[in-house]
């Protein structure tokens, strides 16, 4: 029997010895069919981690990487900066590896919030270590509403599959964030930005073994406006989950 296989990358709770996965991620795969696997960090730095992330990749349909905490500078060529957040880095090490090797593999990418951060960063983008200190980025991108409310606007651009996936030009979006994409990575492109001009979205279509991956990152968090009923964000996890290949 075939299966459409998520592997979603955990986050560490706040003690720092247990994984946590929010259920709204889960729910949303769930919704479309998908069976969820999480994914715990690995050591970057052992001997066996190419062969783990083969086994594990060869397993799996694509993978989602989710919101967290901020991404260490360096991997980006700055020092860390005033207003730079708190960092985990066994998970920016391990999240960005595993975003190139599945890049290298052909295997559909999606990002939420830190996730599209994280997959701008490892394919060679830049990021705003802190967006509070820059008065251009005047919208309100921590909003004080409940999660599965949203609260500012986005503009998508022509053109793009997310346009065709959404069938509109605007929708509006929750917000939780202070880092965001600055230069974007050369395989991707901006699709999507907030009134102020913040990029909210990046993707890529590519052609690989005759299929077409659609990689996606978005900065707001559409599993969150599923649980809220939200059309839209329904369509982004449909449209995305289609795309993937099954396994065995």
């Amino acid at each position: 029997m075939t299966q459409k296989r998520i592997g979603i990358v955990a986050s560490l709770d706040d003690t720092g010895d247990a994984y946590r996965l929010d259920k709204t991620y889960v729910e949303a795969v769930q919704s479309e069919g998908g069976e969820v696997w999480m994914i715990p960090y690995l050591d970057t730095k052992g001997k066996d981690v190419e062969q783990s992330l083969k086994r594990m990749l060869d397993c799996i349909s694509g993978i989602i990487l989710v919101g967290g905490g901020d991404i260490d500078p360096h991997y980006f060529g700055e020092e860390p900066r005033v207003g730079l957040g708190r960092v985990t880095p066994d998970r920016d090490a391990f999240e960005i590896r595993l975003v190139q090797a599945a890049w290298e593999k052909g295997l559909p990418l999606f990002g939420i919030c830190r996730g599209m951060q994280v997959l701008n960063v490892a394919l060679g983008g830049t990021l705003y270590q802190d967006i509070n200190r820059i008065p251009e980025f005047y919208v309100q991108h921590m909003q004080k509403a409940p999660k599965s409310y949203p609260m500012h606007r986005i503009t998508v651009a022509v053109g793009s599959h997310l346009e065709n996936v959404l069938n509109a030009r605007e929708m509006k979006v929750n917000s939780f964030h202070h880092q965001a994409v600055q230069d974007v990575a050369p395989p991707l492109q901006a699709i999507a930005w907030s009134d102020d001009g913040l990029i909210e979205a990046i993707e890529s279509r590519r052609t690989v073994n005759g299929n077409m991956i659609w990689t996606l990152g978005v900065q707001w968090h559409p599993e969150a406006l599923w649980v809220g009923g939200d059309v839209m964000s329904h369509r982004l996890f449909q449209a995305w989950f289609n795309t993937l290949p099954e396994r065995l």
